[in-house]
Formats: structure tokens, C-alpha cells, sequence
């Protein structure tokens, strides 16, 4: 099946998913009817508005940090992918792509002199 030039498409165990940006209904390709899916928590229309009120309300924002977290985590897999030119199969708990030396070279590369954590002092 063909796509547009731009969005992403997430490979896995049932079928696909295609996204093609933002406010565009995604695809699910192979996994026959997917049920509609209504919103569950509030929309809102500027993350960073959203971010504002937070702070001056005390109030979590919609994407509060354990959130943002797990997803830059997925967006950058997605990147370590396209840089690698490989599948990555990731362990969450120990941030290390399993089997794949190339990706954890990337993610683990040492740090320039300055820039050194000192985590346990």
C-alpha cells in the first residue's frame, strides 16, 4: 500500500498503524474493524497554554512528566531507528536495545569532558 511522503507507520505484532499528522485520522492496516476509540481525558488546544495553566493553577498539565517521558522515549527510538537503518527491539527497565551494538553505541556515547554526570556524589 502507498502512503503520502510524511507521517509515520508503526509496525507491529497485529498490523499497522499509519499516522499521517497532526489532526488526521490514523490507519490501522491487517487488523480488520478497529472499534472508534471516544476521547477519555480533556483535549487541549495549545500544550503550551496547557503548560502555563499548570504552573499557575497547580494542577498537572495533559502531559504531565511520566508522560512526555514515555513518549520522547518512543519518538526517539523512532529516530535511533531511522539512524541505525534497523529495527530496534528496546528494554525499557535497562534503556539498551537488545542485540543491537550500533543503536546502544548511539545512546550510550561517552560524554566530552565537562559534561560528566557525577550521579553518585
Amino acid at each position: 500500500q502507498a502512503f503520502p511522503g510524511r507521517g509515520v507507520l508503526f509496525y507491529g505484532d497485529q498490523g499497522l498503524l499509519y499516522c499521517g499528522g497532526a489532526g488526521v485520522e490514523p490507519q490501522w492496516i491487517g487488523m480488520g474493524d478497529v472499534p472508534k476509540i471516544e476521547p477519555s481525558i480533556p483535549r487541549v488546544q495549545s500544550h503550551m497554554r496547557d503548560w502555563l495553566d499548570s504552573i499557575r493553577s497547580g494542577k498537572p498539565a495533559g502531559s504531565h512528566f511520566e508522560y512526555g517521558a514515555r513518549l520522547t522515549e518512543i519518538a526517539l527510538l523512532g529516530a535511533l531507528s531511522l539512524r541505525t537503518g534497523q529495527a530496534i527491539h528496546w528494554d525499557s527497565a535497562n534503556m539498551k536495545a537488545i542485540g543491537n551494538d550500533a543503536a546502544d553505541a548511539i545512546i550510550r556515547q561517552p560524554r566530552r569532558d565537562g559534561w560528566q554526570l557525577n550521579v553518585n556524589s
